[in-house]
């Protein structure tokens, strides 16, 4: 909650300064009004409770949205993320060491653009956008005994998320990401994205 009301509302007003720089045009007799210019922080709040600081960060730092909106409910993954958080910690996982927070919307949106992040699951027939996904990582390869296919892959929406966590996963190792030092990251969680 602190961090949100200080460094969390900082990039908020920093994000809404930088949008006043848009040029809008609007014609006349519309019905719209010029609306008075206020303050930054009289525009907008982050209301604490609704938002994790980890998403705060990755969309006002790198642009990207771990899920559809900033501020859209997450109790029930983050509820089902502590249950699996505590089982596996009992069998020797240890979280941003062998058990990594993932959103794979995120990785498609670092990699490959926001557009494909928002229709690789959405389209009509998201197996295009996949496809393209799936040739645009070329270090992926199927194993031709496993019994999960390429084009399983591309059919299942699950299938593909798994897909995308693992090879976000691939990355962090190959690479060395290494996670923000300190609070509020090292109790609140960290989404690993791939850097854009």
């Amino acid at each position: 909650t602190v961090w949100l009301r200080e460094v969390g509302q900082e990039l908020l007003e920093q994000s809404i300064m930088s949008d006043r720089d848009r040029i809008v045009a609007m014609p006349q007799g519309s019905g719209f009004h010029t609306p008075e210019l206020l303050p930054a922080a009289a525009s907008q709040r982050l209301p604490p409770y609704m938002h994790r600081c980890t998403e705060v960060d990755l969309h006002y730092r790198s642009g990207l949205f771990p899920r559809e909106q900033l501020g859209q409910s997450s109790w029930a993954i983050v509820s089902r993320a502590a249950h699996l958080r505590k089982v596996l910690a009992s069998i020797g996982f240890t979280l941003n060491e062998s058990l990594l927070e993932v959103s794979p919307r995120c990785t498609v949106s670092a990699l490959f653009g926001e557009d494909k992040a928002k229709h690789y699951k959405r389209d009509a027939d998201p197996w295009h956008t996949r496809a393209a996904i799936v040739e645009g990582m070329k270090d992926l390869s199927f194993s031709p005994q496993s019994r999960l296919g390429r084009e399983d892959v591309l059919r299942n929406d699950n299938c593909f998320d798994a897909l995308l966590s693992a090879y976000t996963a691939y990355l962090w190792a190959a690479q060395e990401w290494v996670m923000p030092a300190g609070e509020p990251f090292a109790s609140d969680g960290w989404i690993w994205v791939p850097p854009n």
